[in-house]
C-alpha cells in the first residue's frame, strides 16, 4: 500500500475505534451491554502502524529495519506491534526478528470495559486481557500470504522489505 493510502486507512481505523461517549443516547440501556473503550493510540504507534500498512502481502520486514525507519529501537517497535488493536488489518504479523525467526512473545492487549446501568448513572469499569496472535497463527498468516519458510518452518526466507516512506 502506498504511504498516502496507508495514512488514510490508519486514520479511518483510529477514528472508528474512538471510545464512545457515555451519553445516554449512545448507550444500549435495554441490553445493558458493556461498551469497549479503545486504548489510546500514541503518536509513535500511529507511525509504526502507518509503516506496517506499507508492507506488501507476501513480504515481511524486521523489527530492526522498521526501527531504523522510525529512528527508534527494535524493542519499541515490537511493543507497539504487540499492542496493535487493528491486527491483522494493520499487519504486525509481517514483522520478524533480524535472524528470520518469528519472534518470541505472544502479546496481550488490555481493554477497558465500561458498563452503565439503566437504573443509575454509575459506571462500572474493569480491565480485560485479549490474547493476540500466537506464533503458529503468525506463521500460518505469513504462509497464506506467500512468505516462504525454511524446512523447519521456524525462519522466513527471502529479503526483508525495506522500502518504507515515512509520511507522519
Amino acid at each position: 500500500m502506498d504511504p498516502q493510502t496507508a495514512t488514510l486507512t490508519l486514520a479511518s481505523l483510529i477514528s472508528n475505534s474512538n471510545p464512545q461517549s457515555n451519553s445516554t443516547d449512545q448507550l444500549n440501556d435495554s441490553a445493558n451491554q458493556p461498551l469497549p473503550v479503545a486504548r489510546r493510540i500514541t503518536p509513535f504507534d500511529t507511525r509504526v502502524y502507518s509503516l506496517l500498512l506499507q508492507i506488501p502481502p507476501g513480504s515481511f520486514t524486521t523489527y530492526s529495519i522498521l526501527s531504523k525507519s522510525l529512528n527508534s529501537s527494535p524493542r519499541a517497535v515490537g511493543n507497539s506491534c504487540r499492542r496493535n488493536p487493528f491486527a491483522p488489518t494493520v499487519p504486525c504479523h509481517r514483522v520478524v526478528a533480524s535472524g528470520g525467526s518469528l519472534g518470541g512473545f505472544k502479546g496481550e492487549h488490555l481493554s477497558k470495559i465500561v458498563k452503565t446501568t439503566a437504573s443509575s448513572d454509575k459506571e462500572i469499569s474493569r480491565t480485560t486481557k485479549k490474547t493476540l496472535l500466537t506464533l503458529d497463527q503468525k506463521r500460518n498468516l505469513l504462509k497464506k500470504e506467500g512468505v516462504r519458510f525454511d524446512l523447519t518452518g521456524q525462519k522466513v526466507l527471502g529479503t526483508p522489505y525495506a522500502g518504507f516512506k515515512c509520511t507522519l
